[in-house]
């Protein structure tokens, strides 16, 4: 089970009951938590931290608000977030994921680097390509719940060859610059543990529940760009679900 030793600062003015509120949120949202696994008792839960039995009451019932927990026959279970499907062309920087949550929204990126070739991981399609790949980390107030690893080919996207660090904008946008047509995407999820080096990456701890999926992009049948997505818990679901077209 969680310490739950971290869920309140007693230096912070904040009340108890947001602290444990926002802390219980982030921990279920990243998979600390199964879905419906039973969380202690508001005596149990006061007891551990110290504090009045009514500041976890509190932060029990803006859990349930908010649908992260539920009550059922005297106790408490934590709840599943699913998520809904979004459109590619408006949501590839994953922004409708964070803020679906009432959670801050940011993203950081890696310095864009030569793609090389591996056959063991790697579309074939890929071998002869010029490419270049970008990494993409996307928060949610302050937590990393989000990581692409994005393949780019130089010839089509020239836009993101010389990208900055400091050029955040949403992929579709690059794909308006670049002036790709008649876009699609063929994308498989799994779920599993985190990987180590993932969760490095992420700074997460490792062996979270994730849902990886590997998203194919297509431009008139050329595959054009390949992406590996980590998304923490595994109540994420999400799909891509449309096309761009002239």
């Amino acid at each position: 089970m969680t310490s739950f030793q971290k869920y309140i600062d007693r230096r912070l003015k904040t009340p108890f009951s947001q602290q444990i509120f926002q802390s219980f949120k982030n921990d279920i949202l990243v998979g600390r938590y199964l879905v419906a696994e039973q969380l202690p008792s508001i005596e149990e839960f006061a007891l551990a931290l110290n504090i009045p039995a009514q500041d976890c009451m509190n932060a029990y019932e803006l859990l349930i608000k908010a649908k992260f927990i539920e009550y059922k026959d005297g106790n408490y279970y934590s709840l599943s977030q699913p998520i809904p499907a979004f459109l590619l062309e408006k949501k590839s920087d994953f922004r409708m994921i964070i803020t679906s949550r009432n959670m801050e929204y940011s993203v950081i990126d890696e310095a864009i680097i030569p793609f090389v070739y591996d056959e063991n991981i790697h579309p074939k399609e890929f071998s002869h390509h010029k490419s270049v790949v970008l990494g993409r980390r996307f928060f949610g107030d302050g937590v990393c719940l989000i990581y692409s690893q994005n393949i780019f080919s130089a010839n089509d996207f020239s836009s993101m060859v010389n990208k900055t660090k400091e050029d955040t904008r949403p992929f579709s946008e690059f794909f308006k610059e670049d002036h790709i047509r008649n876009y699609r995407t063929k994308t498989i999820i799994h779920h599993q543990k985190l990987p180590d080096e993932i969760a490095d990456i992420m700074g997460q701890a490792h062996n979270l529940s994730c849902s990886m999926s590997e998203n194919y992009g297509y431009s008139n049948n050329r595959l054009i760009d390949y992406t590996k997505v980590w998304l923490l818990g595994d109540g994420f679901r999400f799909e891509f679900s449309t096309e761009l077209k002239d």
